[in-house]
């Protein structure tokens, strides 16, 4: 996710249109801007003192960014065996070039293994029970992506994507989302650039979720080598609650 699109994102949280739209729809006496990142519900809305959180994306057709965690939270978040948090060190890369050099076990890089210090799926043994693992834990990483990322966290109840293109919006029961995924949707490694990435995909291929490595795009920040993730819009229309037009 770029700066422009993080900002706009931001700005949709308080645009005074949709908040009218959403006042509406759910008979809420007000809304409240959260405005914080580690909370997934981006906008309080109440029903006189009831508080119903909300996670605003303004977001392609496509996909946007929904959660930027560093390794060693994500796996702390999600209880993950110190063998699974390994291998994904070596999938995300690391800086420092000695570390990277004793993953190759004498072998030597490719071009794109030396420039992003990193391993792919088909490089690293066994990659196969990272996928497993996923999959065992869709429930727990699902709620993490778009629902709570703590235990403190109220869980956002829905999720709004405002389209940039068209202005256009849908209303996600997150509730409906979750079950309708750890049902419907399984993670797998991505078919391009030699499992560069890893993606929960529906039963027509489409996917849902990715995560890839922070930075792969070449772009060289403080949170590169982080396991960035995406969301998509190919969910089921049966979770979809409303509709509308910014306008």
């Amino acid at each position: 996710m770029s700066s422009t699109e993080y900002y706009d994102g931001k700005m949709m949280e308080g645009n005074i249109i949709l908040h009218s739209h959403l006042s509406n729809f759910f008979k809420f006496d007000s809304i409240v801007i959260k405005g914080d990142s580690k909370v997934k519900g981006d906008i309080i809305g109440y029903n006189i003192n009831t508080p119903v959180p909300i996670s605003i994306k303004h977001g392609s057709q496509k996909n946007t960014q929904v959660h930027l965690p560093t390794l060693h939270s994500f796996s702390k978040s999600t209880d993950m065996p110190e063998e699974i948090t390994a291998m994904l060190e070596k999938w995300l890369g690391v800086t420092n070039q000695n570390t990277f050099i004793s993953w190759l076990n004498g072998k030597s890089p490719t071009k794109n293994q030396q420039k992003y210090k990193r391993l792919y799926a088909t490089d690293i043994p066994n990659w196969e029970i990272v996928v497993q693992w996923f999959n065992n834990n869709k429930e727990k990483i699902t709620k993490l992506l778009i629902q709570s990322m703590n235990s403190s966290d109220i869980p956002a109840k829905y999720l709004v994507w405002v389209f940039k293109n068209n202005k256009n919006f849908q209303v996600i029961d997150v509730d409906k989302l979750v079950d309708w995924i750890v049902k419907e949707c399984k993670w797998e490694t991505g078919p391009r650039n030699n499992g560069s990435t890893l993606r929960c995909v529906n039963t027509e291929g489409k996917p849902i979720f990715h995560m890839q490595m922070k930075g792969s795009g070449g772009y060289n920040g403080e949170y590169n080598h982080n396991p960035q993730f995406h969301i998509h819009t190919h969910w089921s229309p049966t979770v979809i609650i409303h509709k509308g037009t910014l306008e």
